[in-house]
């Protein structure tokens, strides 16, 4: 179904961890801002490389996560739970985390842009 190619791979990755991984779309977002803030990162270019550099651990995070609610033998509620926190990209970090870097550089750039335009406006 609908395109294939490696394009619709990282548009396709890129849509999954939006949707069914808001938490950890969230949780990301607010590290990178914090560590480039601590940085003080002022490029596009240093923001996508550190949002790559941290979507590897995030990821391996995921992996742990998803073997670790296996082995406790969730169920029901909880099960939800941790789906709905942090297994909604289980299959991409289980098999396909190297989809993720370029998902996690487009995003880190377009954090950068967002926090440039609100960093502008509030010295306004």
């Amino acid at each position: 179904m609908g395109p294939s190619g490696a394009g619709a791979a990282i548009i396709t990755t890129y849509f999954l961890i939006l949707i069914f991984c808001a938490f950890l779309s969230l949780v990301f977002a607010f590290l990178l801002r914090r560590s480039m803030g601590w940085l003080r990162a002022e490029k596009i270019w240093q923001w996508a490389l550190a949002g790559t550099g941290l979507a590897l651990p995030m990821a391996w995070a995921v992996r742990w996560a998803s073997r670790a609610t296996d082995v406790i033998g969730l169920q029901g509620v909880w099960r939800q739970v941790a789906v709905f926190l942090f297994l909604g990209v289980r299959g991409i970090a289980e098999r396909h985390v190297l989809l993720a870097l370029p998902a996690a550089a487009a995003t880190s750039a377009l954090l950068f842009l967002i926090h440039r335009a609100f960093r502008q406006e509030s010295k306004s």
